[in-house]
């Protein structure tokens, strides 16, 4: 990449700063638990510890005391509950590592979050530098703006996001795959492929929308180079490097295996969103940049401006917007790529940066609403897979990459350039402008590990003999029914012992236990008895009083 050499002590300087600043970021995200003696931990009582159980499943398999990885502990004995929800695949088997050194749950799944934001930064590094050619401070800055994003601190709660660390590692195989011998390229082209599908399994969202937007990119790049590009690419992908196209898709065949016996099952029982979904969880215009109220740097003023913390508004789905000079930024290099390409100026990194642009902008308006019209509907209709998505603009998680990407090359390829009067402090300021409009000071959510294992040990064990349990009937004015379908889940992955409760984004056939509070609920839970024929020892577990009775309700 075309850049202005950083002259001593200056480049020393930069990347000192840049790091400096990386730290500080990375430490304020992990606030909640580095400073806490390890016991805040991401998310709520809700999702966060549904992840948990499910992580805990894994575990199970793994050690070998769960003998499906497909069938849950909760929800018990409905087969497949793995595919009722993101599978955490790969989550959990780091997750796994971490349980054998003797971690507890809640501290083994900050261990996966902190693990998986590590190889975010530095693979989104080594991915600048490949592609750009960028410079340290230009990499490292692109790298703290993608693991640490304040979109990301917004969505923490919902922890499938994360797996968009994964992505530069997949680009990178295949990178690193073109350049290696045949033998060695196929391996990596393969691994890559394995990485993705993989990918799908753990969080699908993540999978198939970096596929989708990387399929728009693709199209975008070859539409700018025109037909000679069409054919050089075809040769390329066809001919020249058919051994790596066809290890990849041999490894994204191998690992979406499970994710296709997980849920080709569900969806044949009709288990998809309806496109009414979608449009409850749909950005509006503004939301390109909409912070959430709790945004340092723009929180208070977007609020103002009737943008951010309105009122009625599913707030931790929309308040992903890019920080406003990370969007200027995106804005300004999409801007002057495409007077280039006009002018026939630009070279092959400007048109992949343009292509990358286009794409991201393109991503965002085909989600609004247009007077009662929503492109997005077409891509509902047309496009496989994306009956499986409602909430579209969590997109942003995985479109962020090509964000920080375009921000890393403007930062050398047309801010140094612009600021070369100002000398090498000017990019300094820029860098720390960029990363410190991320910080968010009501995000991260958390609870506090040391009251879950407080409130765990109160609950006595369950008696002798139980093979299964149930939460009993609840009163009336209690903890809210997805609360309690979480403790059951939680009790179940702590006692290693099945339940009929459980949590999820699809319920399975038939059940309906969600609220114990429900006057029905008694009867309810017996129908779910008589219909899976469960004839084992079964106690039910009165969480206001902490007291167990046996048999059905």
């Amino acid at each position: 990449m075309p850049t202005d050499r950083v002259p001593p002590p200056w480049d020393r300087v930069e990347l000192v700063v840049a790091g400096t600043l990386a730290a500080a970021l990375f430490v304020y995200f992990y606030r909640s638990f580095l400073l806490t003696g390890f016991d805040g931990i991401f998310g709520d009582l809700g999702d966060a510890r549904i992840l948990i159980a499910i992580l805990e499943h894994w575990f199970a398999w793994v050690s070998g005391a769960e003998p499906s990885w497909s069938d849950t502990a909760y929800f018990h004995p409905a087969s497949g509950g793995i595919g009722l929800t993101d599978g955490y695949v790969l989550y959990g088997l780091i997750y796994s590592g971490f349980r054998a050194t003797g971690l507890d749950m809640f501290r083994a799944f900050m261990a996966v979050m902190l693990v998986l934001t590590a190889i975010g930064f530095a693979s989104f590094i080594a991915l600048a530098r490949a592609v750009w050619g960028a410079s340290p401070l230009a990499s490292v800055t692109g790298a703290s703006l993608f693991a640490f994003a304040n979109m990301m601190a917004v969505k923490i709660g919902h922890a499938q996001g994360v797996c968009a660390m994964l992505l530069p590692v997949v680009i990178l195989l295949v990178w690193y795959a073109v350049a290696a011998s045949r033998p060695v390229g196929t391996i990596l082209a393969g691994a890559a492929g394995l990485l993705l599908g993989l990918v799908f399994f753990t969080a699908y969202h993540t999978g198939w929308f970096a596929v989708s937007f990387t399929l728009a990119v693709f199209v975008i790049h070859l539409g700018l180079g025109g037909s000679a590009r069409l054919r050089a690419v075809a040769a390329t992908v066809f001919v020249r490097h058919a051994h790596l196209t066809l290890g990849f898709a041999v490894g994204l065949g191998i690992g979406l295996v499970p994710f296709l016996a997980a849920y080709l099952p569900m969806l044949r029982a009709g288990k998809a969103y309806g496109f009414d979904a979608v449009v409850l969880y749909a950005p509006r215009f503004a939301d390109i940049v909409n912070t959430g109220h709790g945004n340092v740097a723009w929180g208070m003023l977007l609020t103002a401006a009737g943008i951010a913390a309105v009122a009625g508004r599913p707030l931790v789905e929309v308040e992903l917007g890019y920080t406003p000079l990370v969007f200027a930024t995106v804005c300004v290099a999409v801007a002057v790529c495409t007077v280039r390409w006009f002018r026939g100026r630009g070279g092959r990194r400007d048109d992949v940066a343009l292509a990358l642009g286009l794409a991201l902008v393109g991503y965002w308006l085909m989600q609004l609403d247009y007077f009662g019209f929503r492109p997005w509907s077409l891509v509902w209709t047309l496009v496989p897979g994306s009956i499986g998505v409602r909430t579209t603009f969590r997109s942003q998680l995985v479109v962020n990459l090509a964000a920080c990407l375009l921000v890393a090359f403007a930062i050398d390829r047309l801010a140094r350039p612009a600021l070369r009067r100002a000398g090498p402090a000017g990019i300094i300021v820029l860098a720390v402008l960029l990363v410190g409009e991320q910080v968010n000071r009501s995000a991260p959510s958390r609870f506090w590990r040391s009251e879950q294992t407080a409130w765990l040990a109160t609950v006595p064990p369950p008696p002798a003999g139980c093979r299964a349990f149930y939460l009993s009937p609840q009163p009336q004015g209690g903890p809210d029914w997805w609360r309690l379908q979480s403790d059951a889940m939680i009790l179940s992955a702590a006692w290693r012992l099945p339940t009929l409760n459980g949590n999820a984004s699809q319920w399975p056939d038939g059940w309906q236990l969600d609220d114990p509070a429900d006057p029905r609920y008694p009867d309810r839970v017996r129908a779910w008895i008589a219909r899976h024929h469960i004839t084992g020892p079964l106690c039910g577990l009165a969480l206001d009083s902490k007291t167990w009775s046996r048999g059905a309700p």
